[in-house]
C-alpha cells in the first residue's frame, strides 16, 4: 500500500487494505471458495443444497435448494398464457380480489400464479384515469410512475395460496461502481415457495430494463489512449418481461442482491456471503439472461473487483470451463478526477471485460446450422435490439429465395447508430463481408444478403461493437446461378450509403431508391428528380474474375426530362457491375459522389449491347438523344439522326463525316427536334461522325460523336458475342446439373429412386437453348485457316484481362490422346497422296488444312525457329483440330499471350479425345462399354447415351470395382475433392500393370 499512501478515497469507497491478496495461496483460496466465485457457489449449491420439501406445506423456513431453475420452469410452456395476460386489464371499480379471480382462474399451481404475475407487470400500459377508481386500480394505473411493480406483485401474490417473503437489502444496480459500497435499500425482492422450495423473484427488475445509464464518473479510452467524452445520463426504461429474475437460482441472484443482516438466511445459499464479500465481488454480468454464459468463467488471478496495480501492465487471468471457447472484449475507462486533477499520481481506471462463447454449431435434421453469436440466445428481435433502440419485422429464421434476401432494421429514435454485420457459415466460419451489402436511408438500415453457396448462414448485427440481434438464413433449397460472379470491394469505392439529406434535397431517386439492383435485361434506366440545375456524371465498372473493377466507357448516357434527369445503362454480359454517380452545381465546382449502385445482372445477355454515342464538351444534359442510341453506324445504309436540343438559341446543326469531310445539314421542327440523314460507304469505315450545332454556323460546337463500323469493330463484336454465349452455355449447364443433384438429394431423403439420365420434359427448353448457343459459337467462328485480326490493345473482350506472357513461352509440340479404345486418333497425315502434297510448303502456311491432315512440308523444322515460326506451326495444329471438330475459339497469337486460353484449349483437346473415342466405341457397339453399364441398363442402346453420360458410367464402373459406394453425377462438384479420381487412377494402374 506504500504506493497509495497519498490516495484520497471518496465517500462510500471501501478501504484499499481489504483488497490485499494472499499471493502464495491464491489459487487454493479461489478453488476452496475463500474468495467466492460464481462457479464455486454453484458447485456448493448442487452438492450441499437440500432436496425439495412438501409442495403443499405453508410453514417451511428458508433453506438452500439443490435444484436448478431449469428443473422446474420451462418458459416455452407459458407462451399461450402470454397472450391471455396481454389482453387482461383491471376495471376502474374492480378490487384487487376481483381482479385476482380473473387473473388466476387458469392457474393450477403457485408456479403458474407467479409466472402470470411477472408477465402482467410489464404488459399493463398506463391505464386511463377514471372519475371513480378503486385503490387497486389507482396503484396499477400509476405503477410505472411510482416504481411500484414489486408492491403490486406482493399485493397480488398475497391473494394466492403461495407462501412468500418480502426481502430488503442491497442491490448492485446501474449506478454501482467497483470499489464502492452497494446502496442500502436499493429495492425489494420476494422469495416464493413453489414446487417444494424457495425461489427468488425481483418483480421490478423483471419488468424493467434500464439502458444508457451513465454516472458520468468515468470516460472511455480508445485504442490510442484518447479520452472519449462522457456525460451523466439517467438512462431510459424499457418495459418487458425478463425471465431471468423469475425463480432465479440463489447463486446467480447473490451477484447483485444481498439481504440485510437480519434476513441473511434468505440468501438461500449453501455457502452464505458476508456483506464485505458481496461488496468486493466483481460484477459478473449486467442482468441479462444471455450473459449467464459468463458463469463458466472464473477469475484465477484477481478474484476481487479492485486491483491494486502500479504503473505498467496488469495481467488478468480467467479460467474457462472445460470444453468451451470464448471471445473477449475489454473496455477501459479513466476516472474523471484523473483527467481534471493533474497533480494526482494515482490513476484510477475501470476495466469492463466481456466474454462470449465462441462460435460452435448445432444440428438441424441433417444440416449443419450455425450458432452465430453465442451472446445472443435466439434468432430474431429481442431485448438487446430494443435496448439499442432498433426494431425489425423480420422473423428469426428466414427462407432465402434465389440466393438473396433483403433485411431491414429501423431506428426508434434519433440516436445515430453504427451497425456492423458479420456472416457465419455452417461451421461458424467467418464469411467474406462482400456477401453483405448495407445502406441507410433515414431511420432504416437495409442489409442485402447474397448467399455464397447453398446452406445455412447466421447473420449477426452489432451496434457499436455490441451484438444486438441475429438471423438464421436458410439458402439450402434455391440458388441462382450467379453465385460464381466475383463480388467487388465496395468499401474502396465509397460503400453503398445513400447521399445525406442535404444532397437528397437537390437530387432524389424516383425509380431505384435502393443502391442494390437485380437486373435481367441488357439495359437499365434510372430516373431522378432534381430541384436544381446540376451537372451529373456516371461511371460504370464491370467486376472481373479477380475481383478488380474494369471501367467501361460509353455504356452510360445521361439526359434530362421535365422532372429531373435519366441515366441509361447497358450491359454486354451477365455479371456484377458498379454504377457511380457524381454531381456538381457548376463547371467550376468539384465533383462530389452522390450514390453508388451495385447491379447484379443475371439475365442471359448475348453480348450485343453497344456503346452510346460519345457526348462531347458542348453536349448538355438538357438535350435528349432520340435516334440512333448506339455509337457505331452501319455502312452502306442511310441512318436517320434525331436529337432534341434544349437551348432555344440553336439555329444551326449538321453532321460531319470527318473521314471524307462531308457535311449533312439537319432540319428542325417546331419542338426543337433536329433531324438529318447520313450514309457511309465502304471508304468511310472507321471514320468519326460528329454532330455540331450552335446559334450560327460560325459558332457551332461539337455535341455528339458517332463512328462508322469497321472490320475491326465487327471482330470485337463477334468476340464479345462468343464470350457471352460461352458464359451463358456454362451457366445453363451448371444450373441444370445443380437442380438435378438437388432433386436427387431430396428424392434420396424420401427413399425414391434417382432421376433417369434421359432429359426430362422440363429440361428440354434449357437443352434446346444450349444447342442454339453451341451453334452460335460455331457460326461466329471465322473460316478455318483464316487469321483473326487482333483486337486493339485497349479494347479486350469484356472481363478478359489478358496478362502478358513470358518472353520464352515454349511452343506446343504435340498433343496425344489416350482413349477407351486401343487405337488413339491421330493428327498426322493419313493420305500422303493428297493434292496438297505437291504444293510448296510456304504456300500451305495459313491455308485451310484438310480434315485429319497436316502437310509436314508446311511445318517449320529449323533447329533455331523464331517465335513467329512457332506460332505458324501452332496455327496449323489448331486448324487441323478445328477440322476434326474441336471447338477452338482462340488463335495461336492469343494463346501465346494468355496461359488461361492455353489451358482452356488443352482441356478442349482432352475432352474431344475422350468423347470422340466414346462415340466411336458406341458406334461399334463395343462390348467393353456395354459391360460397364449398371445392371438396370444392360439392355439399353449405348448409342443413345450422351458421351459425357457414358464417361460418368465408365468412372462409376471403376468406382464399383474399387469397392467404393461413391458415384458421380457430374464432372464438377462431385469430383472436386479428388477422391473419385484417386480411386479411378488406382484401378487404372492395377489394370495396366497386370495385377488385376
Amino acid at each position: 500500500l506504500e504506493y497509495y499512501r497519498a490516495y484520497r478515497p471518496e465517500d462510500g469507497e471501501i478501504d484499499l487494505a481489504s483488497y490485499l491478496l494472499d499471493e502464495d495461496n491464491l489459487a487454493e483460496k479461489i478453488a476452496s471458495g475463500f474468495y467466492p466465485t460464481p462457479t464455486v457457489l454453484a458447485h456448493l449449491q448442487r452438492t450441499l443444497g437440500e432436496e425439495p420439501k412438501d409442495p403443499d406445506a405453508t410453514d417451511v423456513g428458508p433453506f438452500p435448494s439443490r435444484r436448478l431453475k431449469s428443473d422446474i420452469f420451462d418458459a416455452a410452456k407459458f407462451a399461450e398464457k402470454d397472450e391471455f395476460v396481454k389482453s387482461l386489464r383491471p376495471e376502474p371499480l374492480e378490487s384487487d380480489a376481483e381482479f385476482a379471480v380473473r387473473l388466476f382462474e387458469r392457474s393450477r399451481c403457485g408456479l403458474d400464479s407467479g409466472g402470470l404475475l411477472l408477465r402482467l407487470l410489464p404488459a399493463v400500459d398506463e391505464l386511463a384515469e377514471a372519475e371513480v377508481e378503486s385503490e387497486f386500480y389507482t396503484r396499477v394505473r400509476r405503477m410505472r410512475q411510482t416504481d411500484d411493480s414489486d408492491e403490486i406483485f406482493d399485493w397480488l401474490i398475497g391473494l394466492t395460496n403461495v407462501p412468500s417473503k418480502k426481502i430488503f437489502g442491497y442491490k448492485k444496480g446501474a449506478g454501482f461502481e467497483s470499489g464502492m459500497e452497494a446502496r442500502r435499500s436499493g429495492g425489494n425482492w420476494t422469495a416464493c415457495y413453489v414446487e417444494g422450495e424457495w425461489r427468488l423473484v425481483d418483480p421490478l427488475w423483471g419488468a424493467e430494463i434500464l439502458t444508457e445509464f451513465d454516472t458520468g464518473n468515468y470516460s472511455k479510452l480508445d485504442d490510442q489512449g484518447n479520452v472519449e467524452d462522457s456525460r451523466k445520463s439517467e438512462g431510459r426504461l424499457i418495459y418487458g418481461c425478463n425471465e431471468f429474475y423469475f425463480l432465479t437460482d440463489p447463486e446467480n441472484l447473490i451477484l447483485t442482491h444481498f439481504p440485510v443482516e437480519e434476513l441473511r438466511q434468505w440468501q438461500l445459499l449453501a455457502r452464505p456471503l458476508t456483506l464485505a464479500e458481496f461488496h468486493r465481488m466483481p460484477k459478473f454480468f449486467s442482468g441479462a439472461l444471455d450473459e449467464m454464459f459468463h458463469y463458466s468463467i472464473n477469475p484465477s488471478s484477481h478474484p476481487l473487483n479492485v486491483i491494486l496495480g502500479k504503473p505498467g501492465t496488469v495481467k488478468v487471468y480467467l479460467r474457462e470451463a472445460a470444453g468451451q471457447m470464448y471471445d473477449y472484449k475489454a473496455v477501459v475507462s479513466i476516472h474523471k478526477s484523473n483527467i481534471t486533477d493533474g497533480t494526482r499520481a494515482e490513476i484510477k481506471q475501470q476495466a469492463s471485460i466481456n466474454g462470449y462463447l465462441s462460435k460452435t454449431t448445432r444440428m438441424s435434421h441433417d444440416t449443419m446450422v450455425p450458432v452465430g453469436c453465442a451472446n445472443l440466445m435466439h434468432f430474431g428481435a429481442g431485448a438487446q435490439l430494443a435496448s439499442a433502440r432498433l426494431k425489425t419485422d423480420e422473423p428469426g429464421e428466414i427462407k432465402v429465395e434465389d440466393g438473396e434476401r433483403l433485411i431491414q432494421l429501423e431506428s426508434t429514435d434519433q440516436r445515430p447508430h453504427r451497425l456492423e454485420c458479420q456472416l457465419y457459415g455452417a461451421a461458424d466460419e467467418s464469411i467474406s463481408p462482400k456477401n453483405l451489402l448495407s445502406w441507410t436511408v433515414g431511420p432504416k438500415t437495409s442489409i442485402q444478403f447474397l448467399s455464397p453457396d447453398s446452406g445455412s448462414f447466421a447473420l449477426v448485427v452489432r451496434d457499436r461493437g455490441i451484438p444486438v440481434c441475429q438471423f438464421l438464413l436458410d439458402s439450402a433449397s434455391e440458388f441462382r446461378d450467379c453465385r460464381d460472379f466475383p463480388l467487388p470491394d465496395l468499401d474502396s469505392l465509397g460503400g453503398l450509403d445513400v447521399a445525406d439529406d442535404a444532397v437528397q434535397e437537390l437530387v432524389r431517386p424516383l425509380s431505384h431508391p435502393d443502391p442494390y439492383i437485380l437486373c435481367n435485361d441488357p439495359s437499365l434506366q434510372l430516373k431522378f428528380a432534381s430541384r436544381a440545375r446540376l451537372e451529373i456524371r456516371a461511371e460504370l465498372s464491370y467486376i472481373c474474375s479477380n475481383g478488380e473493377s474494369e471501367e467501361l466507357s460509353g455504356y452510360t448516357f445521361i439526359s434530362r426530362d421535365s422532372d429531373g434527369f435519366i441515366v441509361d445503362v447497358r450491359f454486354k454480359i451477365a455479371g456484377h457491375y458498379v454504377l457511380q454517380l457524381f454531381y456538381r452545381q457548376s463547371s467550376s465546382s468539384p465533383w462530389q459522389r452522390y450514390m453508388n449502385y451495385f447491379i447484379r445482372c443475371v439475365g442471359q445477355l448475348d453480348g450485343r449491347a453497344e456503346q452510346f454515342p460519345e457526348p462531347l464538351p458542348a453536349w448538355s444534359s438538357d438535350n435528349l438523344l432520340l435516334h440512333p442510341t448506339q455509337k457505331l453506324l452501319p455502312l452502306n445504309k442511310p441512318v436517320s439522326v434525331s436529337v432534341r436540343i434544349g437551348d432555344p438559341d440553336f439555329k444551326v446543326a449538321y453532321l460531319l463525316n470527318e473521314g471524307k469531310n462531308e457535311r449533312t445539314v439537319m432540319q428542325r421542327d417546331d419542338v426543337n427536334i433536329w433531324q438529318g440523314t447520313i450514309e457511309g460507304l465502304e471508304d468511310s469505315a472507321g471514320s468519326s461522325v460528329k454532330l455540331l450545332g450552335g446559334p450560327s454556323e460560325n459558332m457551332c460546337a461539337e455535341l455528339l460523336s458517332y463512328k462508322f463500323e469497321s472490320e475491326k469493330d465487327q471482330t470485337i463484336r463477334n468476340k464479345e458475342i462468343r464470350s457471352a454465349a460461352k458464359l451463358n452455355l456454362s451457366r445453363l449447364g451448371n444450373e441444370r446439373l445443380r437442380k438435378r443433384k438437388q432433386e436427387n438429394h431430396e428424392r434420396k431423403e424420401m427413399a425414391l429412386d434417382p432421376l433417369p439420365d434421359a432429359p426430362r420434359p422440363e429440361e428440354l427448353a434449357d437443352l434446346q437453348l444450349e444447342n442454339e448457343l453451341e451453334k452460335l459459337l460455331l457460326e461466329d467462328e471465322p473460316p478455318l485457316g483464316e487469321a483473326q485480326p487482333e483486337a486493339p490493345e485497349d479494347e479486350p473482350a469484356l472481363g478478359e484481362a489478358q496478362p502478358e506472357a513470358p518472353e520464352d513461352e515454349p511452343a506446343l509440340d504435340a498433343v496425344r490422346f489416350e482413349t477407351l479404345e486401343d487405337e488413339p486418333p491421330t493428327m498426322e497425315t493419313k493420305n500422303e497422296t493428297s493434292e496438297s502434297k505437291d504444293e510448296p510448303g510456304a504456300e500451305q502456311r495459313g491455308q485451310r488444312c484438310l480434315k485429319d491432315t497436316i502437310d509436314k512440308r508446311a511445318l517449320h523444322r529449323d533447329a533455331g525457329m523464331n517465335r513467329s515460326h512457332q506460332i505458324e506451326n501452332i496455327t496449323l495444329a489448331l486448324n487441323s483440330a478445328q477440322s476434326l471438330g474441336v471447338p477452338v475459339s482462340s488463335e495461336a497469337a492469343e494463346l501465346a499471350q494468355s496461359p488461361k486460353l492455353l489451358l482452356d484449349l488443352l482441356w478442349q483437346l482432352i475432352w474431344f479425345g475422350l468423347t470422340d473415342a466414346v462415340k466411336q466405341a458406341a458406334a461399334a457397339d463395343s462390348q467393353k462399354l456395354k459391360a460397364m453399364l449398371p445392371e438396370t441398363e444392360q439392355d439399353a442402346d449405348i448409342r443413345g447415351i450422351a458421351p459425357e453420360q457414358m464417361l460418368m458410367r465408365w468412372v462409376n464402373y471403376h468406382l464399383r470395382n474399387a469397392g467404393s459406394e461413391r458415384s458421380i453425377e457430374n464432372f464438377s462438384e462431385d469430383v472436386r475433392d479428388s477422391e473419385a479420381y484417386a480411386l479411378l487412377l488406382q484401378q487404372i494402374c492395377r489394370l495396366t500393370s497386370g495385377t488385376a
